[in-house]
């Protein structure tokens, strides 16, 4: 059951991407149409990949770095707490 959730969740989520990433080229071919300069293109790919980077992989790098926080044991807690 939980193998099938996952498959099913896993195709939505190719079948958004890939939806999303065809309009993303539709949009660059159109701004490089309009203003007839093949480099606005590349332009706009490249500031959407480096907001992407900032907003959704940077946060994900900062949370890995991250330092962990210390594991408390029960038996720790007992021996130092004070009658």
């Amino acid at each position: 059951m939980r193998r099938n959730l996952f498959i099913i969740i896993g195709i939505f989520l190719a079948i958004i991407f890939l939806m999303v990433t065809g309009n993303i080229i539709v949009i660059g071919e159109k701004i490089a149409a309009v203003t007839r300069l093949w480099w606005t293109e590349y332009v706009f790919y490249a500031l959407l990949g480096l907001l992407t980077i900032y907003y959704v992989l940077w946060p994900f790098v900062r949370i890995q770095r991250a330092p962990q926080l210390p594991v408390m044991n029960v038996t720790e807690v007992k021996l130092n707490k004070k009658p």
